[in-house]
């Protein structure tokens, strides 16, 4: 079957939003999932980087995360060259320990499982 992911910043989405969103989504016969990235979905690619966080708590909490965080680990492991200057290196390497990015980001653990419950129910 057809599934949609979408990613949004969780600052810019809320639960209530998302869930009206895939349940419209849902009534056109379109199966999405939203998963709002905590804080920023720069998150994900950080996870592989997170000793340069120094605390990894205080980093998902930041309202500034892309700017604050971010930036300096694209600068010092992505690459300028490539499109999106390299963050699919970055998230490469964070999807090299997927149980460990599972656990630090729990909103993909949680995507995880609902993914999970829709193929086993066959929708």
């Amino acid at each position: 079957f057809d599934l949609w992911l979408l990613f949004p910043d969780a600052d810019r989405a809320s639960d209530a939003a998302m869930a009206a969103l895939e349940e419209e989504l849902a009534d056109k016969g379109i199966r999405m999932l939203a998963c709002p990235a905590v804080p920023e979905v720069e998150i994900y690619a950080s996870v592989a980087f997170r000793q340069e966080l120094g605390r990894w708590a205080q980093a998902r909490e930041s309202r500034r995360f892309k700017e604050m965080h971010f930036e300096p680990l694209l600068r010092r492991h992505g690459d300028p060259r490539r499109a999106g200057q390299g963050r699919d290196l970055m998230i490469a390497e964070s999807l090299k320990n997927l149980p460990l990015l599972l656990q630090l980001c729990p909103e993909l653990q949680a995507l995880r499982d609902r993914m999970a419950a829709l193929a086993s129910a066959g929708r």
